[in-house]
């Protein structure tokens, strides 16, 4: 059994025990929960494919106050922007967008664009504030994307 295994059997432990003297579970074992929801929700099996981290936070957001700390989950969503590098992103404008740097200090990813829509686009009146706006995270697979191809050097 791995190191992995090991610290989610903890928190486990620790955030269901009937056992617990504490009202409340301690403040590392809120935080790996976090963490490893987040990683359990998004990670490909042989048997399912992994969410989208978007749709992971928000399944994980759905439970806050009842089952996961809501200030932990939004450290976390700060410190891993919600869509963090690697993501691929469809836009507004139906064209395809890679996740290149998680949120910068305006709190916006920065986007590579990948593919440009295949459809005339989309009118600035109908996008927010003029510019194009992130429809939703999109599976690289569906996409035909390799991410690795696009973070090698030139």
């Amino acid at each position: 059994v791995g190191l992995d295994t090991h610290l989610r059997l903890a928190v486990a432990r620790e955030m269901w025990s009937p056992l617990q003297r504490s009202p409340r579970p301690s403040l590392p074992a809120r935080l790996v929960a976090v963490v490893c929801a987040f990683d359990l929700l998004t990670r490909s099996t042989s048997r399912n494919r992994g969410l989208t981290p978007d749709h992971a936070m928000r399944v994980l957001a759905s439970r806050a106050d009842s089952r996961y700390d809501r200030r932990i989950l939004r450290l976390f969503a700060s410190a891993i922007g919600i869509f963090p590098a690697g993501s691929v992103l469809d836009l507004s404008d139906g064209s395809v967008a890679l996740v290149t740097n998680g949120a910068t200090g305006s709190g916006r990813p920065t986007l590579r664009l990948i593919r440009h829509s295949p459809v005339a686009p989309v009118s600035p009146a109908r996008t927010e504030g003029g510019s194009i706006a992130i429809a939703g995270c999109a599976d690289p697979a569906e996409r035909g994307v390799n991410v690795i191809h696009y973070f090698m050097p030139n």
